[in-house]
């Protein structure tokens, strides 16, 4: 949302949007979601490591595939170079939208490692198979972590709600606290 945007830019925190927004009476779903699906600038800071290491890890992944494919091929043609580019774009897309701090782009690589588990499951008993499986695990749960670093207050699928049926940023009541 543009107004949570421009309130932030202000020098507004999170809470403070959020009671901004309970005034105005904004749709409190559609800024929840909004002011979750914002980083945490201390998050950002503080794995940034670990951010880095997925993105570098990401375009290793890219670029040997298609340094590979060229190795391997006898001659370079367009149609060499189309069948090697496409499917790097979902990839690149990804590393795109994790350079620029969308929670979806976490949320399409733990997807597309989850289907590679998948495709790894018919050779298992294969050396290859267990390997491709133990690494997929490996990255989509490196990558639900970090997900939940850098965004706290979003679950897999981005609902910024409480067990309770609350928003994120609502002042619970004292009654809902004395209940619990």
């Amino acid at each position: 949302m543009k107004q949570v945007d421009q309130l932030l830019a202000q020098g507004l925190n999170k809470q403070q949007v959020y009671d901004h927004a309970e005034q105005q009476q904004w749709n409190l779903r559609k800024v929840t979601k909004a002011l979750a699906s914002i980083p945490e600038p201390g998050a950002l800071q503080q794995y940034f490591k670990q951010k880095a290491f997925l993105l570098a890890v990401l375009q290793f992944m890219v670029l040997s595939k298609l340094v590979f494919g060229l190795m391997a091929a006898e001659q370079v043609s367009g149609q060499l170079l189309m069948a090697l580019l496409m499917p790097a774009l979902v990839p690149l897309l990804i590393i795109f939208m994790i350079y620029k701090n969308a929670a979806n782009g976490y949320l399409l690589l733990m997807v597309f490692a989850g289907f590679s588990i998948y495709q790894s499951l018919p050779y298992i008993f294969q050396l290859e198979g267990l390997i491709n499986v133990a690494l997929s695990a490996l990255f989509a749960g490196f990558t639900y972590y970090l997900k939940k670093r850098l965004f706290p207050f979003q679950n897999l699928f981005h609902t910024a709600i409480t067990g309770r049926g609350h928003y994120i940023y609502q002042q619970v009541e004292k009654t809902d606290k004395a209940d619990s």
